[in-house]
């Protein structure tokens, strides 16, 4: 009889473990962090991000869409040409991010930095929120935040 308990105690201990098969992960769409005179966007989708375009002073220093990703959440490093960013996500939609490194200007579209400026961070934090506004509703290249004007 103590066999025949022991073995029910068993079963139910083994079926009373269950595993957790939710994995958190960041909320897919576009972060922006707004650091006074710097404005950066990632999109992310699967923690994977698939869009970067930073702005100085309210012109956009360049977009790129070949950045590499690595680690899992909460905890990814992103790399766009030599500029590092370390992600620690607080939450599915806010991560801190440390900026290492630099970049350098994009095609010397109208509205950009001239070519061969390059901007550096060296251990930079800046905040990021998951934030879906348009920021260059007509592709100038200007923030729209920056042409009050243009969309009143």
């Amino acid at each position: 009889m103590k066999k025949i308990a022991l073995l029910i105690l068993a079963a139910v201990a083994l079926c009373s473990c269950s595993k957790d098969e939710t994995t958190a992960a960041p909320a897919d769409g576009q972060y922006i962090a707004d650091a006074m005179d710097l404005v950066v966007c990632m999109v992310l989708e699967n923690g994977k991000c698939t869009y970067f375009a930073s702005f100085i002073y309210g012109k956009v220093v360049g977009s790129w869409n070949n950045v590499s990703t690595s680690g899992e959440y909460p905890n990814y490093v992103y790399r766009v040409e030599d500029l590092t960013i370390t992600a620690d996500f607080e939450s599915p939609t806010a991560f801190t991010a440390t900026l290492v490194g630099s970049l350098n200007t994009g095609n010397n579209k109208p509205n950009e930095l001239p070519n061969g400026v390059q901007s550096y961070f060296d251990g930079a934090n800046i905040k990021f929120k998951l934030d879906n506004r348009t920021l260059d509703a007509n592709g100038d290249g200007i923030l729209d935040e920056m042409q009050p004007d243009l969309f009143q």
